[in-house]
C-alpha cells in the first residue's frame, strides 16, 4: 500500500518523488556517489533536492551539468567577462605606452628647437594637438563605459529570458503532473512498415537494416498471435479411453490378488501336525 509505504519511510509524497529521482529514474541521470541509504538520509535531513544541492559536497558527489544549468551558464559568462576585462586592460596599457612615446617624441622635438625660435603659431598648434589627444581619450573612455553597460544589460536580459529549468524539475513534473487517459480503447493491428521506417530512420536516425529486421519480427509475431488464444484446459485434455483402461487395469489387479489369497488358503490354510521328536517317543 502506497500510504503505508510513506508512513513507514516517514516521508511526504513530494519527498518520496525526490527520493525516486535521486535513486535514478528514466527521465534524468542521478548524482554519482549517492545510493539508497544516502539518498534517504539526505531527503530526511534537507527535505528536497534544491536544499540538498545547496549543502552537497560537490567534490565528493558528481552532480550532472543539467541538474545545475544556470550555475554552468554563470560560470561561463564570468569567464567571458574576465577575458574581456583582461583584453581591455591590455588595450588601455598599449594606449598609455603609445601616449608616452608621443610625449617623449614631443619633448625631444621641443628640446631640439630653441625657445626663442618658436613662433606663436607653433605654440598654438602644439596646444591644439594636446587638446585633441585629450578629447580622443575621453571619447574612448566613454565608449568603453557605454559598451560595458550594454554588455551588462544584455547579460541581465539573457539571464531573465533564458533561465534554464533543471532536469530534475522536469522529471518531478512528469511524476506529479503526468498525463492520464481514462477512456482508452487499444486495438492491436498490423504494423505499418513505411510509417515506422520514416519515423525511426529519417526522423530519429536509427539504422535502416535494424529497423527492417525488427519490422519483419513484428509482422511474424502479429501473424502468430492473430488467432484466438487457446484456453488453459485445452493443454490438459485426457486421451480418449484412458479412464476405461485405468478401471480395467485396477480390476485385473484386484482379481489377481484375490486369486493368490484363495490358493494360499487351500494349500496352506491349515498347518500340518508336527512330528514328535524321537526323545518324546522314547518316553
Amino acid at each position: 500500500d502506497y500510504k503505508k509505504a510513506l508512513m513507514g519511510l516517514g516521508l511526504t509524497q513530494p519527498q518520496f518523488v525526490d527520493l525516486c529521482i535521486l535513486l535514478g529514474c528514466d527521465y534524468c541521470d542521478s548524482i554519482r556517489g549517492i545510493g539508497p541509504k544516502t539518498a534517504l538520509k539526505l531527503i530526511r535531513e534537507h527535505g528536497c533536492i534544491e536544499t540538498i544541492l545547496e549543502n552537497l559536497d560537490r567534490n565528493r558527489y558528481g552532480v550532472p551539468d543539467d541538474w545545475v544549468p544556470n550555475e554552468k551558464k554563470k560560470s561561463a559568462k564570468q569567464v567571458q567577462v574576465e577575458g574581456k576585462g583582461n583584453a581591455k586592460k591590455l588595450h588601455a596599457k598599449d594606449d598609455g605606452d603609445s601616449d608616452e612615446d608621443g610625449k617623449n617624441s614631443d619633448s625631444d622635438e621641443e628640446h631640439s628647437q630653441s625657445g626663442e625660435e618658436k613662433d606663436d603659431n607653433d605654440d598654438n598648434e602644439s596646444h591644439g594637438q594636446k587638446q585633441s589627444k585629450g578629447e580622443d581619450k575621453t571619447e574612448i573612455s566613454k565608449k568603453h563605459a557605454k559598451e560595458e553597460q550594454e554588455c551588462k544589460n544584455n547579460n541581465n536580459d539573457e539571464e531573465e529570458q533564458e533561465e534554464a529549468v533543471p532536469i530534475y524539475v522536469k522529471a518531478r513534473q512528469l511524476f506529479n503532473e503526468h498525463e492520464v487517459l481514462t477512456d482508452v480503447d487499444l486495438k492491436w493491428t498490423e504494423c505499418q512498415p513505411e510509417e515506422l521506417t520514416k519515423f525511426l530512420v529519417d526522423e530519429m536516425g536509427f539504422s535502416a537494416e535494424r529497423v527492417e529486421a525488427n519490422i519483419v519480427k513484428l509482422q511474424k509475431a502479429f501473424k502468430a498471435t492473430s488467432k484466438p488464444q487457446m484456453r488453459m484446459d485445452s493443454f490438459f485434455k485426457p486421451l480418449p479411453g484412458a479412464k476405461k483402461n485405468h478401471k480395467k487395469g485396477g480390476d485385473s489387479k484386484a482379481k489377481s490378488v484375490a486369486g493368490t489369497k484363495r490358493k494360499g488358503s487351500k494349500v496352506g490354510g491349515t498347518k500340518p501336525a508336527s512330528k514328535k521328536s524321537s526323545f518324546a517317543r522314547r518316553r
